[in-house]
């Protein structure tokens, strides 16, 4: 990758030139869940107190910051980084270089033979594993059943409730199936894309028959408090919904970062015993990567994952040859989505770059 960008690699033919043609290749973005982002870029890890690759927000005890205005907020300059990280390179004994990684958390990775690499830029937060995956499965599985169990209300209660809304909402049918039976042990994992279509769809619909205006309460008291719950899970439900939009503009951007901002300043407030989240932070810096490569649509590991669960069920016999690899691309071509990012990185790939200081 190094010589593909700084020298080029010339193509004696192709389609379009049959005399030939020099092309330059770089990385945009490194794209996965937290901790194999930071394993790639050999960076501190997420429950680290240097938790966050993009800004300089540090320690744990900070997780649950939205002071965004703060120049803690700024992103990292990749000068200050390269050089923690060409320090950690030349330092002789494995001692010094603990005392170092335990300083800076940046170790030096091959990566930064690249003279563009720029970790809190290039290094994306993946929407999918971040706030589906993430903070979505946390909010909904684990942060409200404890808190409507103090309340007295059952959960069963809630879970019948949104079993049949399950059953009985029509959708369209391009909309992701979810599991009739979701929140039972037989249900099985439920995966991301299902995830979405739970926190966009049927979940905001069932709660919001429970705890919403008009329902029916015990007393006021815990009236109240399930409509704060609501409307504090309203502000998750609202942010994903706006970042999983194919097309994005400035004032969604912005709506989102509010939504974000919201519902972490009030998750202590509304529930007591949970706890801040890398998760919640990165979330907040997703705005960042909105401004940089557009909707996550073009970034988001979707695509990835597809091309994964494909290879893993095509037939082998352990022999890996050619055929195996023009299926799995004729299959990731096909599935995977890329003609939605194809077009998005069309609409401006200039400035795109320009915004990266590399091209």
């Amino acid at each position: 990758m190094v010589e593909s960008w700084e020298r080029g690699i010339c193509y004696s033919r192709t389609a379009l030139h049959v005399s030939g043609r020099v092309t330059r290749s770089i990385i945009v973005f490194l794209v996965c869940d937290l901790p194999a982002a930071r394993k790639a870029a050999q960076l501190a890890g997420p429950t680290s107190h240097f938790y966050c690759t993009a800004c300089h927000c540090w320690h744990r005890s900070t997780c649950g910051r939205t002071d965004i205005q703060t120049e803690d907020w700024a992103l990292k300059d990749k000068n200050e980084v390269r050089r923690y990280a060409e320090l950690w390179k030349n330092t002789g004994t494995s001692v010094e270089r603990n005392k170092l990684f335990a300083s800076h958390g940046v170790q030096w990775s091959t990566l930064w033979r690249l003279s563009y690499w720029d970790p809190s830029r290039q290094i994306v937060v993946n929407t999918m594993h971040c706030l589906l995956e993430g903070l979505a499965h946390a909010h909904f599985c684990r942060m409200p059943s404890v808190r409507i169990c103090k309340l007295g209300h059952r959960t069963r209660e809630v879970m019948q409730c949104i079993a049949d809304v399950i059953k009985t909402t029509d959708t369209p049918s391009f909309l992701r199936s979810v599991p009739y039976n979701f929140g039972e042990t037989k249900a099985g994992t439920v995966k991301a894309d299902e995830w979405r279509t739970l926190t966009t769809v049927y979940l905001p619909i069932a709660l919001v028959s429970l705890w919403g205006e008009g329902s029916a309460h015990r007393n006021s008291d815990i009236a109240v408090s399930r409509r704060a719950i609501l409307d504090h899970t309203m502000d998750l439900v609202s942010a994903i919904h706006i970042v999983c939009l194919r097309s994005m503009t400035q004032d969604h951007a912005d709506a989102y970062r509010t939504y974000m901002i919201n519902w972490i300043r009030d998750l202590q407030v509304i529930l007591p015993h949970a706890r801040h989240r890398t998760n919640g932070h990165m979330a907040l810096h997703v705005w960042d990567y909105l401004q940089l490569f557009g909707p996550v649509w073009s970034w988001w590991c979707f695509p990835y994952e597809r091309l994964i669960g494909q290879l893993q069920r095509l037939p082998s016999n352990h022999i890996f040859g050619s055929i195996q690899i023009s299926l799995s691309m004729i299959d990731f071509l096909r599935y995977a989505g890329m003609q939605d990012s194809k077009n998005q990185l069309s609409s401006g790939p200039t400035s795109r770059l320009q915004s990266l200081n590399i091209g």
